[in-house]
């Protein structure tokens, strides 16, 4: 339960960030950290799989469609 006790924290967002995923081989990424990244980086990270086994293992899913 929040009891409203404690010190406050002030919220403080990192820099801006950007991934653009067109389907499955192509798309597009920017981070402060890394600069921009190529269609094949941000099809690994985050189009390929559109991280469905994150979700899937989140929810205690195990049958897939298709």
């Amino acid at each position: 339960m929040i009891t409203g006790g404690g010190e406050l924290t002030t919220y403080r967002p990192g820099p801006p960030m950007m991934a653009l995923s067109l389907g499955p081989h192509a798309g597009v990424a920017f981070t402060p950290r890394t600069d921009r990244l190529g269609a094949e980086a941000t099809v690994q990270a985050k189009s390929s799989t559109l991280r469905t086994s994150f979700y899937e293992e989140l929810f205690g899913l195990t049958a897939r469609l298709g």
